[in-house]
């Protein structure tokens, strides 16, 4: 169901059954927030609502979800605060924390994501780098389960729902995300009518569902209409599922009243002495949320060696947690093909990134891949690649033979002009063939990517493209380096006689279930000509600090220090290892130094997504070591 956007002076008002606490102040201001929405594990409706709140519980932007191929995306603009009206505090400013809450439109209960955020940033309503992203999950806790029972009364009809149940996310004290306070109740003979627990007075009281079974008791208090009549009823399909028995019952251990709620569906009240019910109810056995989390892998070391020693050899395990108790498969892989296409129009640009890896699959890999969101409506402009019935911003195949088919899906802004860029420098060592086409075959559009480097389409009708492109398996494997991993995950290094050089090897851990999820760590191996009288001038001397911020967008500084004056080469390499930009190639004195990296390559053109690496050497007599750091840059 869509709802209609009402703009009013004061704000916008949205679906007439989103809570009021929704509504928000638009600026000219924002920055998008993306992501995956879950409830307990499971995708949340397409009807439920996100929105973001600042520290004061001013709502600064709100969105129905987008329910698409079985998942929940949030596509969620959050608004900053406009300085020019003081008096008014719209939005988030640069720094601020906000929270996110989530609207169960089928519970109608309001949930909060347990963490807050503080990586706002303006990005004219474009997504926030570095603050959410497609391919991250946001799981809310909710309840258990919820029983509700309706009291009316009185010549208007006046109406209450008292809502019970349990979660193991609750206390059984009031709990701020579940919990509604009940006001006093109104001088007779108004109507009214509360759960009662624990001396407070409730509309809605969930309680701990902490795995205790044993029988719980509420108070229903009433207040009587002048024609002492109250109607209770209650829909209990499934509730037999969710209690083992729920009772309402007179205060004199149901000498009177006595309801079985399970097999009943109403009660009236004439009887005005009868202010107070008790409501017992017994939960049936119910699991905790499941959910799998994908292996984590800390950092591996970098090792680096004169020619002639040996690597140390190392156990995968270490350097593993798996909070599932999972059974974990270790691969690893140490080149592959990961190219970017720019295609742009109006007023955005996206990067498409695909390839080959020997630790992907063809399907989605976590860590690896990123999933592409909905497109948003039209004219705006919109890229995705199509694999397998999905929409990919990053889609990395397994390494096999023969030509692979991607889609290429395309959405024209209102000049109905989308160009098309790329950098195919050593593209033919690592693929055969790589060819863009339209969908007749090639009739109008056949691009060979290995030559030509950009292509503009002025033709709204071709929105769809394919992407053929074929790796060369015989460019894939390092021959000089010899990566050995035995049945324990102790890793052994080794090489041949005479190689000098540096080799990055990517790790990968995968949980062995339906979900296959996985994480990964890059690790670099350095052998070095003996340096002699140099011997003990690397590390010691010389620090490389991790980039901040990190990940970024826009920018991130990189920072390091040496002790002695000498040579100095700082470089950005890609996911495969190869050099994208030089940052330093120069003679520096001791001291501190560092430098901004704005995410572009040697050719000022600005890099996809993905996982980069900055190696730093500093030479003295022409004799070299590299420190390497990993860092991510997201768009």
């Amino acid at each position: 169901m869509k709802y209609a956007y009402i703009i009013i002076y004061f704000g916008i008002l949205i679906a007439q059954d989103v809570p009021d606490s929704f509504n928000y102040i638009p600026t000219n201001i924002s920055g998008v927030f993306q992501g995956q929405i879950t409830i307990n594990g499971s995708p949340a409706s397409g009807s439920d609502w996100v929105a973001a709140f600042d520290g004061d519980g001013n709502c600064a932007g709100a969105s129905e979800l987008v329910f698409d191929g079985g998942t929940s995306y949030i596509n969620l603009s959050i608004y900053g605060d406009d300085g020019t009206t003081s008096e008014i505090d719209e939005g988030i400013n640069s720094g601020e924390e906000f929270y996110l809450k989530l609207w169960d439109s089928s519970n109608d209960l309001i949930l909060e994501y347990p963490d807050g955020f503080d990586c706002w940033v303006n990005t004219n309503g474009a997504p926030m780098g570095g603050c959410g992203g497609v391919e991250n999950v946001y799981d809310f806790p909710s309840v258990d389960w919820i029983a509700t029972l309706s009291a009316s009364g009185g010549p208007d009809g006046s109406s209450y729902d008292l809502t019970f149940g349990f979660s193991p996310n609750a206390t059984d004290g009031y709990d701020d995300n579940f919990d509604i306070y009940a006001p006093p109740s109104p001088p007779p003979p108004a109507f009214d009518t509360a759960l009662n627990w624990g001396g407070d007075r409730y509309y809605r009281q969930i309680l701990s569902g902490d795995g205790e079974l044993s029988e719980h008791e509420y108070g229903v208090s009433f207040a009587f209409p002048s024609d002492n009549i109250i109607n209770i009823s209650w829909q209990n399909t499934g509730w037999d599922e969710m209690m083992s028995s729920c009772v309402l019952q007179d205060a004199f251990g149901g000498m009177m009243i006595y309801v079985d709620m399970l097999s009943d569906s109403s009660l009236i009240l004439d009887n005005p002495a009868f202010t107070t019910l008790n409501l017992k109810v017994t939960p049936n056995a119910y699991a905790l949320p499941s959910i799998d989390h994908p292996p984590e892998i800390s950092y591996i070391p970098n090792q680096t060696i004169e020619n002639g020693e040996d690597f140390i050899s190392f156990d995968l395990d270490d350097y593993l947690t798996e909070v599932d108790g999972d059974e974990v498969d270790w691969s690893f892989d140490m080149d592959g093909f990961v190219p970017a296409i720019n295609i742009s129009g109006g007023e955005r640009d996206y990067d498409l990134v695909f390839g080959f890896n020997f630790a992907a699959t063809d399907d989605y890999d976590h860590g690896i891949d990123m999933y592409a969101p909905p497109p948003p409506p039209p004219p705006n402009m919109d890229a995705a690649l199509g694999w397998g019935g999905e929409r990919y911003y990053i889609q990395i195949l397994g390494v096999d033979d023969g030509e692979h088919d991607l889609i290429v899906h395309l959405q024209y802004p209102d000049d109905g002009i989308i160009h098309f860029n790329w950098y195919s420098d050593g593209w033919n060592d690592l693929v055969s063939s790589c060819i863009l086409q339209d969908a007749f075959g090639g009739e109008m559009i056949n691009v060979d990517m290995l030559s030509d480097s950009s292509i503009t389409l002025n033709n709204p009708t071709l929105t769809t493209l394919f992407l053929k492109v074929a790796p060369n398996l015989g460019e894939t494997q390092t021959r000089d380096f010899i990566v050995d991993v035995d049945d324990e995950n102790i890793v052994t290094l080794s090489y041949n006689d005479g190689w000098i050089g540096h080799q990055m090897v990517m790790f990968t851990a995968t949980d062995q279930t339906g979900e296959m999820l996985s994480d990964i760590a890059i690790v670099t191996f350095t052998v070095e000509e003996v340096l002699s009288s140099y011997d003990n001038w690397m590390p010691s001397h010389v620090t490389l600090n991790q980039n901040n911020p990190n990940p970024f967008n826009i920018e991130t500084r990189i920072s390091f220090n040496t002790d002695i004056s000498g040579f100095v080469f700082l470089e950005i390499l890609d996911f495969t290892g190869r050099e994208v930009r030089t940052l330093v190639l120069n003679n520096l004195d001791p001291g501190d130094h560092s430098i901004i990296w704005q995410g572009e390559n040697n050719q000022g053109d600005i890099l996809p997504s993905g996982v980069y690496f900055y190696r730093l050497s500093h030479s003295q007599d022409d004799r070299a070591r590299y420190l390497t750091k990993k860092m991510i840059l997201i768009k």
